[in-house]
């Protein structure tokens, strides 16, 4: 919060010049046609269309934009030093995820004594100057929107009734251990007793919560003891909750670590080395997850030996990214386009026609488009025109590769079948293109 004993000598000008007089004196500058604009657009809370205030103007919807613009372009012009002052004490004090409260609060005292038809239109000018976005009681920048979009989409994609901390932090390191309070706020998630999150409290999230704690399957009396659901509650809700499963005549256990959405080998991989302090040895590692989620070894050790995990004198840990190995791109590609961008070949199956990602891309292909390891990206696709963007998951714990999805609309253009082979090119090192690709013969 500012301290409002200063922020006239902070945030805004002398009296002379203050925010007040500034901003009347823009609104008396507009023409009538120019502030019915910016009532209709910048002030009004049902905000106008560009083609409806055409309509009522008898102007294109392109000049309507062009006007707007232009009344930006001034406001800012006029008033450019204290909406730079402010930005720098809000981005400086709250980073891409500034609360809604502390925003609010911010603005009322910058501009005490201000009109509330001039603050709407100094907040909306600010906020355009800004290009942080509104979602879910925080104003995002443009990269924490996209973040929290990314997490949103995680946990909405999967149906998740629970949401596993370390998951959600492996979406973006450095965000999460940065902005997780407010991440969960955001999110709307809520800490079960167990430390578990979820979008809601319920019977169905405080079960799975429970049965993760444990570790092992429990009778309905343990799992009511444990959770504090009365056990009558629980009679005929185990068997309807997803993820939850019938191990014997009377106990109740999660799903398998092949199909359930809760549990999987990774995380639990990550809890176990987290509990003994970042380092355990391999062989205390294998025993823990072969009790907790019933795999075969061979299955530990294939996830044992991803970048994601170090193993030093029979010591196991998390990677660091000085650990991480990349081979030389030329290693990698399996060929160059004639101008000299390089092209990874996929080969067609069924299930990329309809729609699935294609798996078993090299990780310095995600480098190379500047991605970050344990991240999803979007990457924009040059050609077929008219393709939604491309996503690249990148984790360091992936035993088939990368994740490449959203390329339903480049196959179909492209008009492959099963077996076709196809160029995925990058060019400028951040856009990709797509085209057939045929063998020399």
């Amino acid at each position: 919060m500012l301290n409002t004993s200063h922020k006239r000598t902070s945030l805004v000008p002398s009296s002379a010049t203050d925010l007040v007089s500034a901003l009347e004196d823009i609104w008396n500058s507009f023409t009538p046609r120019e502030q019915f604009i910016v009532q209709k657009r910048f002030v009004d809370t049902s905000k106008c269309t560009l083609q409806e205030l055409g309509d009522q103007l008898e102007l294109t919807r392109e000049r309507i934009r062009q006007l707007e613009t232009k009344i930006v372009e001034r406001c800012e012009k006029s008033i450019g030093h204290q909406i730079e002052t402010l930005s720098k004490h809000l981005v400086d004090k709250y980073g891409a995820m500034i609360p809604k409260d502390s925003f609010t609060d911010t603005i009322d005292a910058v501009l005490e004594g201000v009109s509330s038809r001039n603050k709407v239109l100094f907040t909306k000018i600010f906020l355009k100057y800004l290009k942080y976005h509104f979602k879910n009681g925080f104003y995002l920048s443009p990269g924490g929107n996209i973040v929290i979009s990314n997490y949103l989409h995680y946990i909405n994609t999967n149906n998740l009734l629970l949401v596993d901390e370390m998951t959600l932090a492996r979406i973006n390191l450095e965000f999460w251990y940065k902005y997780r309070d407010e991440i969960k706020r955001c999110l709307g998630l809520v800490r079960l007793p167990y430390g578990s999150f979820a979008r809601k409290d319920s019977v169905s999230t405080r079960v799975l919560d429970t049965l993760k704690h444990l570790g092992i399957p429990a009778t309905k009396e343990q799992i009511a003891e444990y959770s504090g659901i009365p056990e009558e509650k629980l009679t005929n809700r185990l068997r309807l909750i997803r993820g939850v499963v019938k191990v014997s005549n009377n106990m109740w256990g999660l799903g398998s670590s092949k199909n359930s959405q809760y549990v999987g080998v990774v995380d639990e991989m990550l809890t176990v080395i987290e509990q003994h302090g970042g380092q355990v040895s391999v062989q205390t590692l294998k025993s823990e997850i072969k009790r907790r989620c019933n795999v075969k070894d061979s299955t530990i050790t294939a996830y044992l030996y991803t970048a994601q995990f170090v193993i030093e004198d029979k010591m196991i840990r998390l990677s660091t990214e000085n650990d991480v190995r990349l081979r030389p791109l030329a290693q990698t590609i399996d060929g160059r386009t004639g101008n000299g961008s390089p092209y990874w070949i996929i080969k067609v199956k069924a299930r990329h026609l309809k729609g699935h990602s294609v798996v078993g891309l090299p990780p310095e292909l995600a480098y190379y488009l500047k991605c970050e390891p344990n991240t999803r990206s979007r990457i924009p696709i040059h050609y077929p025109l008219g393709c939604r963007d491309m996503s690249i998951t990148w984790r360091l714990a992936s035993t088939t590769g990368l994740q490449i999805g959203y390329l339903a609309d480049v196959m179909k253009e492209l008009g492959v079948q099963e077996g076709d082979l196809v160029r995925l090119i990058v060019q400028d090192g951040a856009r990709v293109g797509f085209e057939r690709h045929s063998p020399i013969k």
